[in-house]
Protein backbone atom coordinates (compact mmCIF):
# COMPACT_ATOMS: atom_id res chain seq x y z
CA UNK A 1 0.00 0.00 0.00
CA UNK A 2 1.32 3.28 -0.93
CA UNK A 3 1.85 6.07 1.71
CA UNK A 4 0.03 9.50 1.08
CA UNK A 5 1.84 12.07 -0.37
CA UNK A 6 3.38 14.66 1.40
CA UNK A 7 3.51 18.10 0.99
CA UNK A 8 7.31 17.55 0.27
CA UNK A 9 7.21 14.44 -1.54
CA UNK A 10 8.75 13.50 -4.46
CA UNK A 11 5.29 12.15 -5.87
CA UNK A 12 3.78 15.55 -4.92
CA UNK A 13 6.32 17.34 -7.19
CA UNK A 14 5.95 14.99 -9.72
CA UNK A 15 1.85 16.29 -10.22
CA UNK A 16 2.63 19.16 -9.87
CA UNK A 17 5.51 19.74 -12.48
CA UNK A 18 3.38 17.59 -14.53
CA UNK A 19 0.14 19.59 -14.40
CA UNK A 20 2.21 23.20 -14.72
CA UNK A 21 3.72 22.22 -17.60
CA UNK A 22 0.76 20.89 -20.04
CA UNK A 23 0.58 23.59 -21.90
CA UNK A 24 3.84 24.17 -22.06
CA UNK A 25 4.23 20.92 -23.35
CA UNK A 26 1.57 21.17 -25.61
CA UNK A 27 1.86 24.55 -27.18
CA UNK A 28 -0.92 24.31 -30.04
CA UNK A 29 -3.59 23.38 -27.15
CA UNK A 30 -6.14 25.04 -25.95
CA UNK A 31 -6.18 25.97 -22.16
CA UNK A 32 -9.72 24.03 -21.80
CA UNK A 33 -8.42 21.10 -23.01
CA UNK A 34 -5.65 21.35 -20.08
CA UNK A 35 -7.25 18.21 -18.14
CA UNK A 36 -6.97 16.03 -21.05
CA UNK A 37 -3.25 17.11 -21.81
CA UNK A 38 -0.22 15.36 -20.66
CA UNK A 39 2.99 17.63 -19.64
CA UNK A 40 6.63 16.89 -18.94
CA UNK A 41 7.90 14.90 -16.12
CA UNK A 42 10.72 15.12 -13.64
CA UNK A 43 12.07 12.00 -14.95
CA UNK A 44 11.89 13.77 -18.35
CA UNK A 45 13.91 16.90 -16.91
CA UNK A 46 16.51 15.24 -15.81
CA UNK A 47 17.25 13.58 -18.48
CA UNK A 48 17.59 17.05 -20.49
CA UNK A 49 19.49 17.77 -17.71
CA UNK A 50 22.06 14.84 -18.05
CA UNK A 51 22.08 15.51 -21.64
CA UNK A 52 23.04 19.12 -21.70
CA UNK A 53 26.10 18.50 -19.32
CA UNK A 54 26.93 15.96 -21.77
CA UNK A 55 27.20 17.81 -24.40
CA UNK A 56 29.17 20.54 -22.23
CA UNK A 57 31.79 18.06 -22.38
CA UNK A 58 32.84 17.28 -18.65
CA UNK A 59 34.75 13.49 -17.75
CA UNK A 60 32.60 10.48 -17.34
CA UNK A 61 32.95 10.24 -14.14
CA UNK A 62 32.00 13.64 -13.42
CA UNK A 63 28.63 12.41 -15.05
CA UNK A 64 28.59 9.59 -12.87
CA UNK A 65 28.44 10.78 -10.11
CA UNK A 66 26.32 13.95 -10.92
CA UNK A 67 23.43 11.60 -12.01
CA UNK A 68 24.40 8.69 -9.31
CA UNK A 69 24.69 6.17 -12.20
CA UNK A 70 26.98 3.11 -10.88
CA UNK A 71 27.61 2.21 -14.79
CA UNK A 72 28.98 3.88 -17.89
CA UNK A 73 25.78 1.75 -19.80
CA UNK A 74 23.05 3.30 -17.78
CA UNK A 75 24.53 6.61 -18.01
CA UNK A 76 24.88 6.21 -21.71
CA UNK A 77 20.67 5.87 -21.76
CA UNK A 78 20.48 9.16 -20.63
CA UNK A 79 23.24 11.44 -21.55
CA UNK A 80 23.19 11.23 -25.43
CA UNK A 81 24.89 14.34 -26.53
CA UNK A 82 24.15 15.67 -29.83
CA UNK A 83 26.86 17.85 -31.80
CA UNK A 84 26.30 21.45 -32.74
CA UNK A 85 24.58 20.26 -36.07
CA UNK A 86 21.80 18.00 -33.99
CA UNK A 87 23.94 14.79 -34.78
CA UNK A 88 24.29 12.16 -31.61
CA UNK A 89 28.21 11.54 -31.26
Amino acid sequence: MRRPAGPGSYRRAEESFETSTRLLANPLAREEDIAELEGWTLHRLRHSALTHDAERGPSTPMLLARSRHASVRSLERYARPRSRRGRLV
